[in-house]
């Protein structure tokens, strides 16, 4: 499920609605206390396969009292699989590393993208690659394209549901 927040909305917080539009989620997500924030990250915490939000509210400047918030999801029961990647000869935090996953379900084939970062929601989120599978069955061709590295490594089994570390292979 894919969660947007909306710069001109103050406050407003929808979900994919199927991939057609957004749907409006804020009074039942908790986060219409949100007054103002100095930094935001999505993250698995707890790492039971589905991200929370961290929502850095104050302590910024002296006098400032707002207190963060940590928004638990209450989490479904749908596939996901997250992976750390470790670079050896390129670089550790395998900034640059793109991952390729063709994942089957009941509606077919779907290919997922993922590229690791260094940046993004305020430079607060984590290098852990947590995918969102969905109604996924299997993983069926997982494949990672190290920085500077011409040929793909395809991987053997990636389970689902499971929090994985992998390692850039040997030159």
């Amino acid at each position: 499920m894919a969660i947007r927040l909306f710069r001109k909305a103050s406050g407003l917080v929808a979900v994919s609605g199927g991939g057609k539009a957004f749907v409006a989620v804020t009074p039942s997500s908790g986060t219409g206390v949100l007054p103002k924030l100095h930094g935001i990250a999505f993250a698995d915490f707890d790492q039971d396969g589905d991200e929370a939000i961290f929502a850095a509210m104050g302590r910024a400047v002296p006098g400032d009292t707002q207190v963060s918030h940590l928004f638990q999801n209450p989490g479904n029961r749908n596939a996901w699989v997250s992976l750390k990647l470790v670079g050896t000869h390129t670089n550790r935090a395998a900034i640059g590393a793109r991952l390729h996953l063709t994942v089957l379900g009941r509606a077919g084939t779907r290919h997922i993208c993922r590229t690791v970062s260094s940046g993004g929601s305020f430079a607060s989120s984590p290098r852990l690659q947590h995918v969102g599978l969905g109604n996924a069955t299997a993983i069926e061709r997982p494949e990672i394209n190290w920085p500077g590295v011409e040929a793909a490594r395809m991987l053997r089994l990636v389970p689902l549901r499971k929090l994985l570390t992998l390692q850039e292979p040997g030159k």
